[in-house]
């Protein structure tokens, strides 16, 4: 568990953005699922290229105990940082308060995007963003109902950064989620997700 929970400066505004990439590279279910390649593309890569095109213009950071994953992340403009073994021991929570330590701000929101995510519409983080400052909601998240379980899954979110105060605060925080169709959003996390999402770029529906 990471310790030194540190208070975040906020302004009045959610527009420094810092985007967070957590990308392991030792998943089970689906081997190498973050270096998978989609259209000849990893699914690391496309991440960096999808949050790159946001409006808000995020400095991107990626989290990885993968050298290949930091590699490719550097390689494509996005800031590299090596997972500690004390983090990695952790949860989500441990990534995203790791980065904001290590990335310089100050940040006035943190967007993250899961990297296992070969197919979302072009704008989904430009969209989360533009909810979050229209409203007084605290974090924004883009769902959809998992084709595995039948439970909605989370793809990316973004926080005000005064949540990562402490844990307590996460859990309470205010906030909406955005519901896509399975076609629009897909997750890797099976390898029926796999099928599923070549499935979809075969027929040219993205």
């Amino acid at each position: 568990m990471v310790e030194s929970r540190i208070p975040l400066q906020l302004t009045e505004k959610p527009m420094k953005l810092l985007a967070v990439i957590p990308a392991r590279g030792n998943s089970t279910r689906v081997p190498g699922k973050n270096k998978m390649r989609f259209g000849g593309v990893s699914c690391v890569v496309r991440t960096i290229e999808a949050v790159r095109e946001c409006t808000y213009s995020p400095t991107i950071a990626v989290v990885s105990n993968d050298p290949e994953i930091r590699m490719l992340a550097a390689i494509h403009g996005a800031l590299a940082l090596q997972e500690p073994p004390a983090v990695a021991k952790g949860d989500l929570y441990d990534v995203l308060y790791f980065a904001l330590k290590k990335v310089e701000g100050p940040w006035e929101a943190i967007l993250l995007a899961y990297p296992n995510v070969p197919i979302r519409p072009p704008e989904i983080f430009s969209k989360i963003v533009d909810v979050l400052i229209g409203s007084d909601l605290q974090w924004v998240s883009a769902v959809c109902l998992d084709r595995n379980w039948g439970g909605s899954s989370v793809y990316c979110c973004i926080y005000l950064d005064k949540i990562f105060a402490d844990r307590n605060a996460v859990n309470r925080a205010l906030g909406r989620q955005l519901n896509y169709r399975q076609d629009q959003l897909v997750e890797i996390d099976s390898f029926e997700d796999v099928a599923w999402a070549n499935t979809l770029m075969n027929a040219g529906a993205v």
